[in-house]
């Protein structure tokens, strides 16, 4: 019968087939087409298209469709057959009653609920007949009527209701796409397929999410869908994470649930996800919009692989990376606003670990899982952000280079960089030849910027993979070719951090001198000194194994070992000569000597870096000193005993200096030092051995006797020299005016340094100071101090009278070592001779030397510009002991100098004050340069430190220090005027000590609770005269506050203060006399009033910050619903109103004492005006905040905020508008002060130059008038407001409120020429009066008009 009705449909004859099929029962229908099906024929479909065309009775197809509906449930049908089958039923779907529709639902929702698997065509032909279904007027279904979208509406309820499998999972979010649903059914089914994620198996996640986004894009939300899988994602990854960090070594993880699997799988959803939105634009956009609302959600591993991959695209690349490179430096730039002020902390964001995350993403090997694309992207973020937020040029283009205090967010934004791409370096060789390329390129393309960034990444580069780095040497090469184009700065970094490299590559070492000997006859002097640098650090790197003669071939035609075929291979194929390394030296050492006949810059580079040299290779001593010896010898003479005259050039009106003969002395005592520890301690790497060295050539003791003979000459011979002798007496010229000048005044400063250098050497020669000594160390500093005397003098002449002494110190060469040693042996624990000790001591003036001399050598390493040149350990060791050194005897000059009676010279500063200001240098240098070794120091500084239990917490000993240095200041406060060693202007380092002490200090400690307490009560119960110090106490009483709570309740109680001490604006007013801190006072009242506006400023910049940030999250279209939920609940409005409320509140307190103070004119007045402004503008953004949630219905403000506004009413406008009278008054004052003050110049015969004098002050009072259109603005701005919300609350808010002045300030002309008019006819008469004995005849001139 089956083949019978086959062979009538192929052939077409369909009115045949009526007859046979309608005699056929359910029964026989059932197992012929379940026997084809269960064969796999391809007849199958064709008996099953005949059964459908001959059937006739609706009944007889509704049993055939339920029966080909049947065998796609259960499976049997297979491959292209069940295809066949499902597009035959979605065909026949629409003549079906809605019966046997009804009945084939039911049937399909019963075998859901089994845990069996469905046949995968089934869920295509569903869809079909609930669309058909739901076009239904009127269904019946169990006993009820319905609508047929009530009936799909049911379905889909029932669908979403029961528990899924995980093999349905996947094919019924697929078969949720064609069916057609409403917004609300669609956000239904999203839910709980969003619901469903958690329960299901990791390998069938990235399915349900492809269909799910392919799900959402057409039917739901785009943002909620995309928010809620990164969201679990994000999860599922910290719920694996924390399982494998607690798991046991023992404890076994089936490959199904191991974190690996969860790799694989985050990787296929990260593919799907990306297919998915290539073919959707707009949900692209979306994403992105996501991404820009949403900070902390970006902040997970997932999204930002997720966001990497959808960036490889070329049309997002640049918003996606721009989005990231913000969120990422703004996690670090919320975390240090929440450090600083502690009252907006509960309003920022959650602190995301952006670090953890970005760097889980770059130690994940994504080769594996398919997506290159992640890593490339996030390569490109990383030299994006380092690109960004990179060291910058400071002020007058000096380089800021990278600090080593404090860092801030940009240098940690730039740190995470790096960290980044050494993560990413132990990756694929694609990914290392990326970076390194990069890496490389940066260099050449950012020649004229800071590049230290990344030479630190290079250097880690190196350090990490050598070989690596080695097998892109025609990259390397191609960067060395421009080594003379780059900074001095960069080009240092990149020679040394090249060295490892040069010690295995020798073809690398050959290209690189090849270059350097070619940079080092370049045209320009930046060439030459890389070339130097260059030498020097691969003379310093290199370690000399062997003897090297003293004599060296350094003649001009010496070839280099390139070009006589000394050839090294890396894998040891070919042997290097015995005498590699002499060769390599001899070689370099004679390149090194063509320097000195190079302009002074390039020697000064030399000599500084020879010291270095040595320092590492210490068998270069003998030729480095013969070379600085023979080139000194060339500057020695017998009468006078330098040839000072030689060391320069006049060429016309230029005088050029040749020769810097302090760096070459400098350099050639620091060698003779070091080779002298070296022969007395016969160190292992420098015994000579006679036997080895040629013939006829000096040994290391013999040079070293030359030397120290040759200097120990030149000292002799200075100190009996006379100036004349130098033609640098009194009588010499040292105007910058003249080229007679400028040359005496650098053969000057040649002399100062050679005096420097051998006041160096006297006072180091040995550990302790002889008696001798002390007698050679005082008469060069005698011809020091008379030669800079009559230098500064004579310059000071020179200048012009009106020209003003400068406080800078002439710097000097003596080196921190001997300043520290020196000190100590002065002030500290002398070794030496007492008598000799006490005869330097009795010398002030050189005790006061050394300790300026110290003084300056410590603000150079505050400001980074020494020690960023020693990043050596054993260096940095060595200038940490002398910084504790130095601080210990600083504490102690201090401690024994408060107490003792010495005579004040009220021009200078003390000893004392100048060893109190190196105590503030030397702590603000350890805690920021060397904090993990605070406790150290603090041990060094005060011994009962060690003699703590608990040694490993570095706050007892802060506060042990802090304590003792608290009593100091309270006896400089305590002691009368007459009575005080240390004067009060002098006593300005106090308070820096504590403020940069006190940060060391946990805020919930208990030592800074006392140490904020004693501020409080000192700043309270002293009064302090000098401004200064008032100023600092204060300072420092708000920094400590702020890190507590905000500062609005101490700015009122200064502005209450200043009211009491300057008086009312109504001088008929009597003024309440309130002192809440006795530091503020008359003396210091104009200072006082600009730090507390400087305040008012940062309190304001801080509320207009709070409010902007929670602004955006309402105005952001891509804002979530749940972030919008949480940012404006109920709690988190009122929570926001009543902090800021009360901020605000306190501000305004503070401006209703300060608008009726008598501000003094000026720079205050001016601060006032301006602080004003910036109050209004707050006001008036907080009034948009809640402006906006009226208008999205998100909340509403409550009566803190209405009192708040009455208040600024009430206490604020009405008292401004008084005071802006008062600055008007004040102003126009100086105005017509200013044309007295210029006629009695001119009666007088003034100069003329008084009158530009006076045209500027009047230019001033002009600008100075212009902010009061500012601030009559911001008040009518916050007032339109203010009425808009009160209109959208229907609450009154300007009760308190009066109407405002009117006030025009348009240009009247008529007016104008009036008053021009007046004051012409006014000057003529004066005019007349004055000159009436001389021109009587004589009509005065008409002043012409001002246009």
């Amino acid at each position: 019968m089956e083949k019978k009705i086959i062979q009538l449909y192929d052939a077409n004859k369909h009115e045949n087939l009526v007859g046979i099929v309608k005699d056929l029962t359910g029964d026989q229908i059932n197992g012929m087409l379940k026997k084809y099906a269960a064969l796999g024929k391809v007849e199958g479909v064709s008996l099953l298209k005949g059964l459908f065309t001959g059937v006739v009775d609706p009944g007889q197809r509704g049993c055939v469709f339920k029966t080909a509906f049947g065998i796609l449930r259960d499976g049997i049908a297979k491959g292209m057959l069940a295809v066949e089958f499902g597009g035959t039923l979605m065909k026949e779907a629409d003549s079906q009653s809605s019966e046997s529709l009804i009945e084939i639902v039911d049937s399909f929702m019963e075998a859901l609920k089994g845990k069996e698997e469905i046949g995968q065509r089934v869920y295509d032909v569903f869809p079909k007949i609930i669309s058909t279904l739901a076009s239904k007027d009127m269904i019946s279904h169990e006993n009820s009527h319905m609508e047929g979208k009530e009936f799909k509406s049911h379905i889909l309820n029932t669908l979403c209701s029961g528990r899924w499998e995980s093999h349905a999972a996947v094919p019924l979010t697929t078969m949720f796409k064609d069916i057609p649903m409403s917004v609300d059914e669609a956000t239904f089914v999203i839910d709980k397929v969003l619901r469903m994620l958690g329960k299901l198996e990791l390998k069938t996640l990235p399915g349900v999410i492809h269909q799910l986004i392919l799900l959402e894009s057409i039917k739901g939300s785009k943002k909620k869908v995309m928010y809620d899988i990164c969201s679990f994602m994000a999860s599922l990854n910290e719920k694996y994470q924390q399982a494998e960090r607690t798991m046991d070594e023992g404890d076994i993880i089936s490959d199904g649930d191991s974190l690996e699997t969860l790799r694989m799988t985050e990787a296929t959803t990260i593919t799907h996800i990306v297919y998915a939105k290539k073919l959707d634009n707009e949900s692209a956009s979306h994403f992105l919009k996501l991404l820009k609302s949403n900070p902390t959600f970006i902040l997970s591993p997932f999204v930002i692989a997720l966001a990497l991959s959808l960036a490889h695209d070329q049309f997002s690349e640049e918003g996606i990376l721009e989005v990231l490179k913000k969120t990422i430096f703004h996690s670090f730039q919320d975390a240090e606003k929440g450090k600083k002020c502690r009252w907006m902390s509960d309003f920022l964001p959650e602190p995301c670990d952006v670090t953890t995350a970005l760097c889980d993403v770059a130690k994940r090997d994504f080769s594996k899982t398919g997506l290159e694309q992640v890593s490339y992207g996030l390569v490109k973020l990383a030299f994006l952000l380092m690109d960004s937020y990179g060291p910058r040029p400071s002020p007058f283009g000096k380089d800021s280079g990278r600090s080593s205090q404090s860092k801030g967010p940009n240098q940690k934004t730039c740190d995470l960089a790096i960290e980044v791409l050494k993560d990413l370096f132990d990756g694929p060789e694609s990914i290392q030849a990326d970076i390194l390329e990069r890496t490389l390129n940066s260099f050449l393309t950012n020649t004229n910027r800071v590049c230290t960034h990344y030479v630190d990444l290079f250097r880690a580069l190196v350090k990490m993979a050598p070989l690596t780095v080695i097998s892109s040497q025609s990259q390397l090469t191609n960067t060395l070719y421009y080594l003379g184009m780059l900074s001095t700065q960069t080009a240092e970094g990149i020679l040394q951090a090249l060295q490892p490299l040069l010690q295995i590559n020798v073809s690398l070492k050959d290209t690189l001198m090849l270059i350097l000997r070619k940079a080092m006859f370049a045209r320009e002097i930046e060439s030459r000194k890389i070339a130097v640098i260059g030498y020097l650090q691969i003379l310093k790197h290199f370690q000399v194994l062997g003897s090297l003669p003293m004599s060296l071939p350094w003649s001009q035609d010496t070839m280099p070992l390139c070009s006589q075929g000394v050839s090294v291979e890396v894998h040891g194929q070919r042997k290097m000569p015995a005498n590699y390394e002499s060769l390599v030296c001899a070689e370099i050492i004679g390149n090194l000597r063509r320097c000195l006949t190079q302009p002074s810059e390039v020697r000064k580079t030399l000599y500084k870096g020879l010291y270095g040299v040595i320092c590492h290779n210490s068998r270069l001593l003998g030729p480095v000193m013969k070379l600085l010896l023979h080139q000194l010898q060339m500057y020695l003479g017998a009468q006078p005993p330098i040839k000072l005259e030689s060391t320069i050039v006049t060429q016309g009106d230029k005088v050029i200096l040749i020769e810097p003969l302090g760096a070459l002395l400098h350099s050639l005592v620091q060698c003779t030092i070091k080779a002298g520890r070296v022969k007395a301690g016969r160190a292992p790497d420098m015994i000579d051995d006679v036997d080895e060295e040629e013939e006829g050539e000096e040994s290391l003791d013999e040079v070293l006797d030359a030397v120290t003979e040759k200097i120990s000459a030149l000292r002799d011979e200075l100190i009996e020299a006379e100036m004349e002798d130098f033609r640098l007496d009194k009588a010499a010229d040292f105007s910058a005016a003249t080229s007679v000048g400028v040359k005496n005044m650098l053969l000057a400063t040649q002399l100062v340094d050679v005096y420097d250098i051998l006041l160096e050497l006297t006072l180091t020669e040995s550990d302790e100071i002889s008696m001798e000594a002390v007698d050679q160390a005082l008469k060069l500093f005698k011809q020091r101090s008379q030669l800079h005397s009559i230098k500064s003098d004579k310059g000071t002449q020179a200048a012009g009278k009106n020209a003003k002494p400068s406080k800078k110190t002439t710097p000097t060469n003596i080196s921190l070592h001997c300043l520290s040693q020196t000190l100590n042996q002065m002030f500290g624990d002398p070794l030496s001779d007492q008598e000799a000790i006490t005869k330097l001591k009795d010398d002030t003036s050189f005790c006061q030397f050394m300790v300026s001399v110290s003084l300056d050598k410590l603000r150079l390493i505050k400001g980074g510009t020494e020690t960023a040149k020693d990043t050596s350990a054993a260096r940095r060791e060595r200038l940490f002991q002398a910084l504790c050194v130095l601080a210990r005897v600083f504490l102690e000059q201090v401690n024994a100098g408060l107490y003792q009676r010495v005579q004040n010279n009220a021009k200078e500063k003390t000893t004392t004050a100048l060893a109190l200001e190196g105590l503030e240098l030397v702590t603000s240098i350890i805690c920021s340069q060397f904090q993990a070794k605070l406790l150290g120091f603090l041990q060094e500084l005060e011994p009962s430190v060690a003699e703590q239990p608990d040694e490993a917490d570095a706050s007892v000993g802060v506060h042990i220090v802090l304590k003792k240095l608290q009593r100091m200041f309270i006896d400089v406060l305590t002691t009368d005027a007459d009575n005080r060693v240390l004067a009060l202007r002098d006593s300005g380092s106090f308070p820096s000590i504590f403020g940069t002490l006190a940060k060391e200090l946990d805020i919930e400690s208990d030592q800074f609770t006392q140490v904020q307490a004693w501020v409080t009560k000192v700043c309270t119960d002293y009064s302090m005269e000098e401004p200064l110090i008032a100023k600092r106490m204060l300072s420092l009483h708000w920094d400590l506050t702020i890190q507590k709570k905000g500062g609005g309740v101490l700015i009122r109680s200064v502005a209450q203060d200043l009211h009491s001490t300057l008086g009312d604006i109504d001088k008929d007013a009597e003024v309440e006399d309130r002192t809440n801190f006795a530091a503020v006072n008359n003396k210091n009242a104009h200072q006082i009033t600009l730090l507390m506006l400087s305040w008012c400023d940062r309190l304001l910049d801080e509320v207009t910050w709070l409010i902007n940030n929670k602004m955006t999250k309402i105005g952001n279209p891509g804002a979530t619903d749940k972030d919008l939920d949480d940012s404006q609940n109920d709690d988190s409005v009122r929570h926001l109103e009543k902090v800021i409320s009360n901020q605000l509140g306190l501000l305004i307190n503070s401006f209703h004492e300060f608008t009726q103070t008598a501000v003094p004119p000026g720079l205050p007045l001016n601060n006032t005006v301006k602080s004003l402004a910036k109050t209004y503008d707050a006001l008036t953004l907080f009034a948009k905040y809640f402006l906006s949630l009226y208008t999205g219905g998100c909340g509403q403000f409550s009566g803190r905020y209405e009192k708040l506004v009455k208040l600024s009413g009430s206490h604020l406008t009405q008292f401004v508008y008084p005071f802006i009278t008062y600055v008007q008054t004040t102003q126009a004052e100086k105005l017509s002060y200013i044309p007295k003050t210029k006629s009695k110049k001119k009666k007088n015969g003034g100069a003329s130059g008084d009158g530009g004098l006076m045209k500027g002050k009047a230019g001033q009072v002009m600008r100075e008038g212009r902010l009061i259109p500012n601030l009559i603005y911001a008040i009518e701005n916050y007032e339109r407001f203010i009425i808009r919300l009160s209109k959208k609350s229907k609450v009154n808010l300007l009760q308190e409120f009066k109407l405002s002045t009117s006030r025009d300030f348009r240009i009247i002309s008529a007016t104008v020429d009036a008053v021009l008019e007046e004051g012409s006819d006014d000057s003529e008469d004066s005019s007349e009066e004055e000159n009436e004995e001389d021109q009587e005849n004589t009509k005065p001139k008409p002043k012409k008009r001002k246009k």
